[in-house]
């Protein structure tokens, strides 16, 4: 069998500012550095083979955060990286809604009909990560493989292995930051065992969501 373990980074000062990042990149804050080494103690005693991030920072500091001191392999993949949200990047949920009201509306409550201004579709996005993380598990065929990456490429990834519409892609659960969904491989075929966990984040389970990418 194969396993990836798929997680979200740790947050970020965007994250906080609830500002759309995308392509852009923003360092991970106290609380997200700390998410990131509660997941790692959680972690301590699984077998990981070989850990792929995303190369956008935020995702590459909380994969070495996550490896601590194992000795580990830690890949960069541009192809894990985030939506390519474009002229959306960098602005704050509130300008977003004034600047970009119809897609910032689509984007989260119809993503099947959203249109980026510039950057990827949904559909775009998810043939990209899918494509990605099935030449990652041939690759590591019987291994245990962790993977870092974002809200909407997990989502994204999510769906395709569940077979569900783009317009069904925000269903629950919620991934919070460093979330752990685990997949399993047999001939080539993934299904879920474990959707965006985050029992290693107590205090997390009583806040509310705030939608940020």
């Amino acid at each position: 069998m194969t396993k990836v373990l798929l997680i979200r980074h740790g947050e970020t000062h965007f994250n906080i500012q609830k500002r759309f990042q995308g392509f852009m990149d923003s360092p991970l804050t106290e609380k997200g550095i700390a998410q990131a080494k509660l997941l790692s103690e959680r972690l301590k005693n699984t077998h990981i083979d070989v850990i792929y991030t995303s190369s956008l920072g935020r995702a590459v500091e909380t994969a070495a955060l996550i490896k601590g001191d194992k000795d580990i392999k830690i890949i960069e993949n541009d192809n894990l990286r985030e939506m390519n949200l474009d002229r959306m990047e960098g602005y704050t949920t509130d300008e977003l809604m004034i600047s970009h009201k119809e897609q910032y509306h689509n984007f989260w409550n119809d993503p099947d009909k959203f249109i980026p201004d510039g950057g990827e579709t949904f559909e775009e996005l998810r043939e990209r990560i899918s494509k990605e993380i099935s030449k990652i598990v041939k690759k590591h065929r019987g291994q245990t493989i962790a993977i870092v990456s974002h809200t909407v490429a997990i989502k994204s990834y999510i769906g395709y292995i569940d077979n569900l519409p783009i317009a069904q892609l925000w269903n629950p659960p919620f991934l919070h930051q460093t979330s752990l969904t685990v997949i399993d491989y047999e001939e080539g075929k993934g299904s879920i065992s474990m959707y965006a966990d985050i029992s290693h984040l107590a205090e997390e389970k009583a806040e509310k969501t705030t939608k940020t990418v």
